[in-house]
């Protein structure tokens, strides 16, 4: 462990992408040396965390396509009557994300003010069991206006 140094774990991210691996592979190799290593710094089975001075290319951002109005109610009008249509038009309509909408209770609809409180959300745990909790930020929890 004391002989690995940070240009020996950089030159290993270039040869694994060289290799044909993805930037997204190569960085969660990163992630998983880089967790180990924190071990072994805190165990002192090594002083310095050599990951800490390596700098793996970021993941790059796919960009983001968004529909027009009139795309966007196409789909709708594709969809009408189906189970998803009123889940679909909520998100479209709001923005809300697919866990905050899935989440809404009844309670959280204000009809006479025109309200929608968003305060929980639902997410799939890796175990594959479906849980709500709080949203996914402070600022997330939040009313929305509703006509």
């Amino acid at each position: 462990l004391n002989a690995l140094k940070a240009i020996t774990l950089q030159q290993h991210y270039a040869d694994l992408l060289s290799s044909g691996l993805k930037v997204s592979t190569v960085h969660a190799v990163h992630i998983s040396l880089n967790t180990a290593l924190i071990a072994a710094t805190k165990w002192e089975l090594i002083k310095r965390n050599p990951a800490s001075g390596c700098a793996p290319r970021k993941i790059p951002k796919r960009p983001v396509t968004l529909w027009t109005d009139e795309q966007t109610i196409a789909f709708l009008d594709d969809i009408a009557g189906s189970t998803l249509a009123v889940v679909v038009g909520i998100i479209a309509a709001t923005g809300m994300r697919r866990g905050e909408c899935l989440a809404l209770q009844w309670g959280d609809i204000d009809l006479e003010a025109g309200m929608m409180r968003i305060d929980r959300t639902i997410t799939r745990k890796v175990s594959g069991v479906w849980e709500v909790g709080p949203p996914k930020s402070e600022s997330s929890r939040r009313q929305i206006a509703i006509e």
